[in-house]
């Protein structure tokens, strides 16, 4: 199944016409492709990486490979952002990653829980507080 998400990433980017708007263009579109459950020496990680556009990576933390992810993501450019697995509505709890947010938690644990995720994932990106609306 990834391996045909993967194709189906590089034939829509290679397509003759899709083009992709840079940051700097004006437009009223976009568009913005989600692969979960990135990195973790999953197939097609590193090819995703060496596409010619840029991505957002979203690292799992408390993970083996969660460092090297998240550096060979930032060393080819890319920004990194935190996958936080948190319990769903439906499902079960083994489900979840090392790390996850479950309604079990007290707010002090999960404080603690996301600042341990964060701290996890070097480069990750972090809100600036002093630039949000409260």
């Amino acid at each position: 199944m990834r391996v045909i998400l993967i194709f189906l990433l590089i034939m829509f980017l290679n397509a003759p016409n899709v083009t992709l708007a840079s940051p700097k263009q004006d437009s009223d579109k976009e568009l913005a492709i989600v692969i979960d459950d990135f990195g973790n020496n999953m197939d097609g990680s590193k090819e995703m990486l060496e596409l010619s556009v840029p991505l957002t990576v979203a690292i799992m933390p408390f993970l083996p490979t969660t460092k090297e992810d998240a550096e060979l993501a930032h060393k080819k450019g890319h920004e990194v952002i935190v996958h936080l697995p948190m319990e769903p509505k439906h499902g079960k709890k083994s489900w979840l990653g090392p790390g996850a947010i479950t309604t079990d938690m007290s707010d002090e644990e999960i404080k603690s829980r996301v600042e341990k995720a964060v701290e996890s994932v070097p480069f990750a990106v972090r809100l600036d507080r002093e630039n949000t609306q409260d």
